[in-house]
């Protein structure tokens, strides 16, 4: 081995040293907690081991290892096992419908595809004659196959680079095709850096996994749990009550709230009918910015959390975020994370210098949290990155003291009578109008200016909303030019979303 290779791999940290270094510093604390039972970290050493020579003896180097499954305790023992056999592991939406899972799994060519009972009747649909992977419900088959596979570390990810991807997670598909973006070694470490440093973790904490582990809300906090040896809660279903459960038997003190305001809201609930006092929690975190800030002010209040609002993608992790105290609404505005370098850029790619006034410009980004690019898609991996830069698509407004507020995908911007557009910013004041559940913003033909505001409007139940009472509303709420031309109030099962829960807002224009 060269000098240069040498020293390039002693630098190099894996997601499964991650793992290693907890199973040999605290061999006996919990690492994984579900409904039914728990896991030590010395466990899922041994456990992943065996993982990782069952793979070694199904696939060979560069193979790629798909899993269509819940969020169990067998997901996270597949993270650490495809690492430490130095392969590739493609995480596949369950919820998806096979049609759109197929192309992906022609995409990715997986070697060996994990499923469970609960995703059997898409594996069934999926699996063929004609398919050369391997699948392997998780389980009693999988329990049978690890009775002969060996329980020592094979260690052949610490013959990889940093770069070596270790993780793809297909985006949701909301602006088009789903891409997988390609998590390194180096990107999934620092992202749980990153995650343990902002919620200053300490021994003592635990994090209760409220994303499913497709999700890139799902595998930085796995990483981040094997970085600082600290538990994470698994549960399945959405019924809070399993989950508050776990947080009280194990004593979880972080979570995830998902950004979605029924979850948020049943959550809220939840507690409301069944209060048997404070539970252990101490932060949450979240990208408040889709859900209406009275539900997350009941939610932080009845949880006693502070609430970490970011903003992030699977490309990236997060890079921004800022605080908020228990029972208070969440700023708009968030700072940059300290493992990140932004800047705002123009139409040209130029960098927008900071200067006394606020500016707009689309987001880029350097960080050790950056994605490689997208599999086997180089021309989207080209678009994405311009001068040593990623550029995240989404437009932002720079505040002098250099903070940044977010404005809309670049590519959803309607340009109205010669002005910008941007529907975040309609959807922000609609969401406070009396008896607004959610409200989404899009952009239709209009023959005098161009394109005009549409905005889509579910009612809470039981509210008796009216179009004349909404467009009141904006009119002394919003610009002349920012408010909606069209109102549809519409049922929440009628909008259109991807299997993540995303809102497809191109389909939108055809309702």
């Amino acid at each position: 081995m060269a000098r240069t290779e040498n020293s390039a791999t002693a630098a190099t940290l894996t997601v499964a040293d991650l793992l290693r270094v907890s199973a040999r510093r605290f061999p006996a604390r919990t690492a994984l907690c579900w409904p039914e039972g728990a896991e030590t970290f010395a466990e899922l050493h041994v456990r992943s081991n065996r993982l990782a020579n069952l793979l070694g003896s199904l696939a060979a180097p560069g193979d790629r290892i798909a899993i269509a499954a819940e969020t169990r305790r067998e997901y996270a023992e597949v993270h650490f096992g495809v690492a430490k056999a130095g392969l590739t592991l493609v995480n596949l939406n369950w919820r998806a419908r096979p049609g759109d899972l197929r192309p992906l799994l022609d995409e990715a060519e997986p070697r060996v595809v994990f499923y469970s009972a609960h995703t059997a009747d898409l594996a069934e649909a999926l699996s063929g004659s004609d398919d050369a992977a391997i699948w392997i419900q998780l389980g009693h088959d999988l329990e049978t196959r690890l009775t002969s596979a060996g329980p020592g570390d094979p260690r052949v990810d610490q013959t990889r680079s940093a770069e070596h991807i270790h993780n793809i997670v297909y985006t949701s598909g909301s602006t088009g095709a789903p891409k997988g973006v390609e998590i390194s070694h180096r990107a999934a470490v620092a992202r749980a850096a990153e995650k343990a440093a902002a919620l200053s973790i300490v021994p003592s904490d635990g994090y209760a996994l409220t994303l499913p582990m497709f999700h890139i809300g799902g595998d930085v906090p796995l990483y981040t749990a094997a970085l600082t040896g600290t538990p994470l809660g698994l549960v399945a279903s959405s019924d809070p009550a399993p989950f508050v459960d776990l947080v009280r038997t194990h004593g979880l003190t972080m979570l995830t709230l998902a950004p979605a305001g029924q979850v948020q809201q049943a959550l809220a609930d939840h507690l409301r009918r069944h209060h048997r006092g404070a539970l252990p929690l101490r932060v949450a975190e979240g990208q408040g910015d889709p859900v209406p800030a009275e539900i997350l002010v009941e939610a932080t209040a009845r949880l006693g959390v502070r609430y970490r609002d970011s903003y992030g993608m699977s490309e990236l992790s997060t890079v921004l975020g800022r605080w908020a105290p228990a029972g208070e609404a969440p700023s708009l505005w968030k700072d940059p994370h300290q493992l990140a370098t932004v800047e705002l850029t123009d139409d040209e790619g130029a960098i927008v210098e900071p200067a006394a006034a606020a500016q707009v410009g689309e987001l880029t980004v350097r960080s050790p949290m950056v994605a490689t690019g997208y599999f086997s898609r180089p021309d989207a991996t080209d678009d994405a990155f311009t001068g040593g830069w990623f550029r995240t698509g989404d437009l932002f407004t720079r505040s002098p003291d250099g903070s940044y507020r977010f404005l809309e995908r670049r590519a959803y911007v309607i340009r109205s009578g010669g002005e910008n557009v941007y529907p975040a910013e309609i959807e922000q004041v609609l969401a406070r109008a009396m008896g607004v559940a959610e409200v989404y913003v899009i952009g239709v033909d209009n023959r005098d200016f161009g394109r005009v505001p549409k905005a889509f409007i579910v009612s809470v139940p039981g509210a008796d909303l009216t179009t004349e009472a909404l467009d009141a509303f904006a009119r002394e709420h919003l610009a002349g030019y920012k408010r909606p031309r069209h109102w549809a109030i519409v049922d929440a099962a009628g909008i259109p979303r991807s299997p993540l829960g995303k809102v497809l807002r191109k389909q939108l224009e055809a309702l």
